[in-house]
């Protein structure tokens, strides 16, 4: 059975596996995309509706192209909203093995609809994919990444239940499956409430966005090898640099490891 970290903050106990978050359906997936964007409750999603969640003070320019770019190619009838048939389509896309279900596993499935995956990830994931089915690794160059390119490898990552927040739930399954590493689960916890500004117990988009901002220190939108915070940022600044190492970094990590393969 597996031992969640409780109220009280302490560690799981050693070498007990941690179950990941039981992936959506496709029913449901369609569901939380209304839940998220359809604000007026009619039935339609416009692009509108899109970038009031995901670009809301119009700051991530890429994003919201690429939102635009969902409704286009989406809206087959041409009314320029998305109905739920429309969407249903598009997120049936994403299950490529058929079984009714969105899992870590489809999004690197060989003959994989890159575009439908692109498309369906901005709506789902309220975030650009930069290389399609299995993309989340460095670039290639291995020097400079954007910042939304960092903060969508976070989600490839750690969000397995594709709900566009990530919970320590499933920070600690990523991080330590086994509940051995009870120092890093610990600091884990610790660091966890200083990304969640809400206090809602899950990091979302926004409070990830606004964090990994702060790599980026000359301000010119990507995140170059030798840019970092200061050695004292703060505690959200600590957390996002050990999810950006997979908790291998010094100290939790202050930057881009583009040599292990992480953000």
């Amino acid at each position: 059975m597996p031992n969640p970290r409780g109220p009280s903050g302490q560690p799981p106990v050693a070498d007990t596996a941690r179950a990941e978050p039981t992936p959506p359906t496709i029913a449901e997936a369609v569901d939380k995309a209304y839940a998220r964007y359809d604000a007026n409750a009619d039935g339609a999603l416009t692009l509108a509706e899109l970038l009031a969640v995901i670009d809301a003070d119009g700051t991530h320019t890429e994003v919201a192209e690429r939102a635009a770019a969902t409704v286009t190619a989406a809206d087959t009838s041409g009314d320029q909203s998305l109905s739920k048939a429309e969407v249903t389509a598009l997120i049936t896309k994403l299950d490529t093995d058929g079984d009714g279900l969105l899992e870590r596993s489809d999004r690197s499935a060989t003959g994989a609809d890159t575009t439908a995956f692109e498309l369906a990830s901005v709506l789902l994931f309220a975030r650009g994919l930069h290389g399609g089915p299995g993309s989340g690794g460095p670039r290639g160059d291995g020097i400079e990444r954007t910042v939304i390119d960092a903060v969508d490898s976070l989600f490839t990552r750690y969000d397995a239940d594709t709900s566009t927040t990530i919970s320590l739930s499933e920070v600690l399954a990523a991080l330590d499956p086994n509940g051995t590493r009870t120092d890093l689960d610990a600091r884990v916890t610790s660091l966890f409430t200083a990304v969640d500004s809400n206090g809602d117990a899950a990091l979302s988009l926004a409070e990830i966005t606004a964090v990994v901002a702060q790599f980026d220190t000359d301000g010119d939108g990507t995140i170059e090898r030798g840019e970092h915070p200061a050695a004292d940022a703060g505690d959200a600044v600590q957390l996002i640099g050990i999810l950006m190492h997979g908790g291998h970094g010094p100290h939790g990590g202050h930057g881009p490891d583009t040599d292990t393969g992480a953000v």
